[in-house]
Parts: structure tokens; C-alpha cells; sequence
């Protein structure tokens, strides 16, 4: 009886002892700085986490901003649910659970006067919070005058020689009040400052490495103030190196953006190394210049040549290597003939340099990794192999070079270095597993095998004079075709050149080369074909299905208009190749003096307007009378997509396959 006595007087204790009330402790944390400075009616933001310490969930939290006069809002929280009804912003976001944390930020505009504000926030739920006081902060926002100032420069080269000049475009921008004038201030590392293109307006004072432009703001300015081009000289100092270029804009304005307030730009200065005798090895010859690149050339090196001494009769100094010379394998090379010309002051453009392979066997190899030039050489009577032999070693590991990185350019490839008289190579460039390389306006002519031999790989041929001498007149023929693509070519540009006297094809295109673009090109006085795929003669028509090389147009008549110098043309094309958006078909026509012409003179350019077969006419205008020459056309399939290789001249780009030569109508 005792113990039910006991435990009925427990449970009559426990009954008296009331529940305990829920509760959720919120605790405010302001992310925000409690002094913020901002230009007038400029956008600031309140930031704050909120923590919810429990026990209990907070439910239905929210919390209300303060707005003073003239402080507006700018953009509302994402996670919260807002509303403006007077000057206190309001706004919901819901259930918090226990250990819960979430950051709500509000945008606001501050007031469009010089002032200052302060803003409280407050954060409240419908659970009760035991201490209510951690819930509140507060912070004060000054609006003042200011102008956010910005500056971009733009470098003109991306390598230079040491002591050369080079220009950056200098660019300043204001945003907010604009100031009356704008100080830029330039300074220069590795070099001094020159110039700097300042209009009557703009006061610049040059002094050494360092300058300063004032320049004017005018009220309806909107972006940029001034572009002043700023040139700038490298130091002489052979070792290379970097030169840097900075410009910081300031006014008498407070600016408190200062995020692009520095433009800072660089141009690499070579490294040289100097080829000063025509010996065939030992300190100052070309082979020891090769073999220190290959060393030590991480950043760009310039092979040139400074040679003392009697030119020969062709107005080169040459080098006779007696043994081939070593694979040029650095990383960022530019072996420059040009440089001799500067060196003796010489006037002209042919090159001043020349190798001469009668002892050596094969020419000079470059498998450069990064960047790899060769410009400014004669290369001739290398009989066993090839006069250049160029491809890229290996994948570089710094996309940060110019586009024009990888190109051969100006040189006399299988002639002497008037460009008039043969020197044969066995072949003269051999562009295999060369991947965006770019060979321009070089004279390839006098080999006695092709002019240009590509197996695989991408790369363009703009501008080359190939089986004609250096005046763009003389026949001096190659022993095979102009330029030959192989099966494994990924991507080829062949635009703009000369290719005439090639006892076999102008353009030789193998079955599986893949966006071969040929155009604007002019091919006379061939053996073959002015462009030949598959090596065959005349393509039959195809289905055309842009899984292989296009059929050609089929010209119908041709008739000119000499009071209006017109050219009519009607023509027939057949082909599957959509051209809806992102795609095109291309005609380029061509004037030929025979009907067996080849594209001798590029006459217009125009869009297939059909092609399914139906009969189409064009009218387009041509400078001269064509009257009783012959016209040819091709037609180029272009996708869009992506243009390979990146330097490209081509006006079509992308994806581009280039059709054979069609019939020859005669113009009436």
C-alpha cells in the first residue's frame, strides 16, 4: 500500500510541472562592412547570414532593411520574398531548421547626393527567440562625387627585337561623374617611352620610361575618353627579356572601383643569337647558333646574321654547311635573314642570306615545339632531300603566342638569292605533320621534285609565286606539281598564289584530304590539271553527298556587256550540300586566255544561287573585257563551324572543300 502510494504521488508532481515553451535562438551575422563608401546613386549590397541556434524550428523567419531617403532598392533577395511598402522592406523566406544557416543579400542604390545613411536590419521569427538582441545590426552607407576610371592597353607585336619599337594602344574609360580632365600615367620596363599620339588636346609629357597624358572629359561622354597610341623602344640588351608597358588612369575625383584601375600589357624582346661568319662550325657559325637555340630557348630566340665580308654575285652572303645541319628543335624560334640586310644597310627585298646544300645533302629541318619562323633565306641545292622541311615537334604547353608564330615566309626555296636562276632542291618545302603553320609569299620554284609537299597535317599557302622566278614572269618550273596534299591532310588553304610550268598538277589534292580550300589562285601552263583530286584526270560528278570533294559547275554561256562592263553567266550545279544556316556554296570564276585554261585570272566571287541541277544566271561586273577568253569555275562547299588553320585569309573560313576546275565556256 506504501509503495502505490508513492508512485501515485509522483505522477501527481510530474502533472503539476508545466510544459516547456518552444524556442528558436537566431543569431544575425552581418557579412556587409559597417562603413561602406559609395559613389552617388551607386549600387552597393546588404549581406548577412542568419544562424538558427535552436532548440526549436524558427518558423515563418523574416526580417525588415530600413530605407532612408533616397536609398532605393536594387535588386531583392534571391531565397526571400519581398515587399516595399513605405520606407521598411519586408521580407519572408520561410522555415529555418535547427543548425540551419542562410545568407540573404539585397542590392540597394545608394542616395543620388553626397550623404550619409545608416540601415537597419532586423531579423525576427514566429518561434520566440530568447535573445531577441543578437538579432539587429546596423551600418552606415556615405554616397560622394566620384569617377570610376578604367584602362586597357593593346600591344602591336607580341615579340620584338631588342632595341626595335613597338606600339600599344592605350585606352581609358569613366563611368559615374565625370571629371573635367583625366591624368594617365605610363611607365615602361625594359625600355624606354618614344612617342605617344596625342590629339591637340591631350598634354603628354614624356620623360624616359615614364609619361603623362592629361586629357580632356567631355560632359556627354558615355565610355571611352581617349586611345592614345603610345610607342614604346626595348632596351638593346641581346640577352632578351620582356618589356611591360603600364598605364593607371587618376582624376581629381575619388575613384572606389579600383578593379581595372591598372592596364598592364608585355612584348617579348628575342633573345639573339648571332650568326657572324659563313664557317661551317665553331663560334659565330649558323650550326652553333642551331645547336645554342636547341639548349636554351624556352623563351623566343632569333637566330640573325650579322656577317662581315663580300657578298657573292647574287647579293648573298652564303653558307656552304659540309654536313647537314642539326634539327632546329627549340621551343621559340624566328631564324631571320632579314636581319643581314639590316646589318650592311643594303637596300631591296631578296634575300641576303644563302645556304647552299652541294655538300650538306638535306636542308635546314625545323621542329620548333611553340613558335618556329623561318623567313629571309635562300635555300638551294640541297639534291638529296628537301630545302625546308618544317612540322611541329610536339605539343606546346603555352597557348599564349600570336597566330602568326608558326609561318615561312619570304624566302627563295630552290633558286639563287635573285630569285631568277635555279638552285634545285630535291623538293622544296616538305610541310608533313605541320600543324598551323602558314608559308607566304615565298618564291618555290627551280626543285626538281614538288614545290610543296604536305603529307598530313594543316596548314595554309597564301601568296607564293611556285614554278615562276621572283618577278611573277619567268617560267622556272619544279620537276612535279606545285603542291601536293596528301591523304592524311586535315585542313589545307591554298589562296592567292601564283602556280604555272609544273609539269604535272598546279594543286594535287590525295582521295582523303579533308577542307581543302583552294581559291583566288592563279594557275597557268600546266601539265596537268589546275587542281586535280585524286590524282586521276577529270572528276566524274558525284553525289556530292559533303562527304567528299564537290563536283564542279557546269557553265552553259557566258556574255559581257561592254556598256555597262557586265559579265553574264549561266551556269548548272548539282550537288547534296544543305545551305541552310551556318553553310554556303561558293562560286569563284576564273578568265583563261585556252579552253583547256586552268584559272588563270580570278574574275568575281559570287554565292550558288541553285544547286540542284536548275539552270542559274548571274550578272556581275568585271574590270576589263573579257571578250573571246574562256571562263572556268570552281565551286567551295563552306561550313561555318570552325576555321583551321587559325591564321587564315580566307574570306569563306570554316569547314571548306574546293571543287576541281570546271568546262571552259568562251565569253561572246
Amino acid at each position: 500500500m506504501l509503495r502505490a502510494t508513492i508512485v501515485f504521488l509522483a505522477l501527481l508532481a510530474l502533472a503539476a510541472v508545466p510544459a516547456l515553451a518552444q524556442s528558436a535562438d537566431l543569431l544575425v551575422t552581418p557579412v556587409t562592412r559597417t562603413d561602406i563608401t559609395v559613389r552617388t546613386g551607386g549600387e552597393f549590397w546588404v549581406t548577412f547570414n542568419v544562424l538558427n541556434g535552436g532548440p526549436d524550428v524558427a518558423t515563418n523567419v523574416g526580417f525588415t532593411i530600413t530605407l532612408p531617403a533616397g536609398t532605393r532598392v536594387y535588386a531583392p533577395s534571391l531565397n526571400a520574398s519581398c515587399e516595399l511598402p513605405d520606407t521598411i522592406l519586408r521580407c519572408t523566406a520561410g522555415n529555418l531548421q535547427p543548425a540551419e544557416q542562410r545568407q540573404f543579400q539585397i542590392g540597394l542604390l545608394a542616395p543620388d547626393s553626397p550623404q550619409t545613411v545608416t540601415i537597419a536590419t532586423t531579423v525576427a521569427s514566429d518561434t520566440p527567440d530568447p535573445t531577441p538582441d543578437a538579432n539587429t545590426f546596423s551600418f552606415h552607407v556615405t554616397s560622394v562625387v566620384s569617377a570610376d576610371l578604367g584602362a586597357t592597353l593593346l600591344p602591336s607585336d607580341a615579340r620584338i627585337d631588342p632595341g626595335a619599337t613597338t606600339t600599344f594602344l592605350s585606352n581609358a574609360a569613366v563611368s559615374g561623374t565625370h571629371p573635367d580632365t583625366i591624368d594617365l600615367d605610363y611607365a615602361v620596363t625594359n625600355g624606354t617611352i618614344v612617342s605617344i599620339d596625342a590629339p591637340e588636346s591631350t598634354h603628354c609629357t614624356i620623360a624616359g620610361s615614364t609619361a603623362r597624358c592629361t586629357a580632356p572629359v567631355l560632359d556627354e561622354c558615355n565610355c571611352i575618353v581617349s586611345s592614345l597610341p603610345v610607342t614604346i623602344r626595348a632596351s638593346d640588351d641581346r640577352n632578351g627579356g620582356v618589356t611591360t608597358l603600364t598605364v593607371t588612369p587618376s582624376s581629381a575625383l575619388p575613384d572606389l572601383d579600383h578593379s581595372n584601375d591598372v592596364a598592364r600589357a608585355t612584348a617579348q624582346v628575342y633573345r639573339w643569337l648571332t650568326v657572324t661568319n659563313v664557317a661551317d662550325s665553331g663560334e659565330g657559325s649558323l650550326r652553333a647558333a642551331i645547336e645554342e637555340a636547341n639548349r636554351g630557348c624556352a623563351s623566343p630566340c632569333k637566330i640573325a646574321f650579322e656577317i662581315t665580308g663580300t657578298p657573292s654575285a647574287d647579293g648573298a652572303v652564303t653558307i656552304t654547311p659540309t654536313t647537314p645541319l642539326p634539327a632546329i628543335t627549340a621551343k621559340r624560334i624566328f631564324v631571320d635573314g632579314n636581319t643581314q640586310r639590316r646589318f650592311d644597310g643594303s637596300t631591296g627585298t631578296t634575300p641576303r642570306i644563302a645556304l647552299d646544300g652541294r655538300l650538306a645533302g638535306h636542308g635546314l629541318v625545323l621542329h620548333a615545339t611553340c613558335d618556329g619562323v623561318i623567313e629571309g633565306l635562300a635555300i638551294g641545292n640541297f639534291l638529296e632531300d628537301q630545302g625546308l622541311w618544317v612540322s611541329n615537334a610536339g605539343p606546346c604547353d603555352d597557348f599564349h603566342y600570336p597566330l602568326d608564330a608558326w609561318r615561312v615566309s619570304h624566302n627563295f626555296i630552290g633558286t639563287d638569292a635573285t630569285g631568277m636562276n635555279a638552285r634545285p632542291n630535291l623538293r622544296g618545302i616538305r610541310a608533313d605533320d605541320a600543324f598551323g603553320f602558314s608559308i607566304d609569299d615565298n618564291v618555290i620554284s627551280g626543285n626538281r621534285f614538288s614545290g610543296v609537299w604536305m603529307w598530313r597535317g594543316a596548314a595554309g599557302f597564301h601568296g607564293n609565286h611556285i614554278g615562276v622566278a621572283a618577278d611573277g614572269l619567268s617560267a622556272l618550273g619544279n620537276g612535279a606539281s606545285g603542291i601536293f596534299l596528301g591523304p592524311g591532310v586535315l585542313s589545307a588553304e591554298v589562296l592567292g598564289n601564283v602556280i604555272s610550268n609544273q609539269p604535272q598538277m598546279a594543286v594535287a589534292a590525295a582521295r582523303g584530304a579533308q577542307q581543302v580550300d583552294i581559291r583566288l589562285n592563279s594557275f597557268r601552263d600546266n601539265g596537268g590539271l589546275g587542281i586535280d583530286w585524286g590524282l586521276d584526270g577529270v572528276t566524274p560528278p558525284s553525289d556530292d553527298d559533303a562527304l567528299t570533294e564537290g563536283n564542279a559547275p557546269v557553265l552553259l554561256s557566258a556574255h559581257y556587256d561592254p556598256s555597262n562592263q557586265l559579265l553574264t553567266m549561266t551556269y548548272a550545279l548539282t550537288t547534296k550540300f544543305p545551305t541552310p544556316f551556318l553553310n554556303q556554296l561558293l562560286l569563284d570564276v576564273y578568265a583563261n586566255r585556252t579552253p583547256d585554261g586552268e584559272g588563270e585570272t580570278p574574275l568575281a566571287e559570287i554565292g550558288a544561287s541553285t544547286a540542284n541541277g536548275d539552270t542559274a544566271t548571274v550578272t556581275f561586273g568585271v574590270e576589263t573585257d573579257p571578250r573571246g577568253q574562256w571562263l572556268t569555275a570552281t565551286s567551295t562547299r563552306v561550313h561555318f563551324l570552325f576555321a583551321n588553320p587559325p591564321r587564315t585569309k580566307s574570306l569563306a573560313g570554316g569547314q571548306t572543300s574546293t571543287s576541281e576546275m570546271s568546262n571552259a565556256v568562251r565569253v561572246e
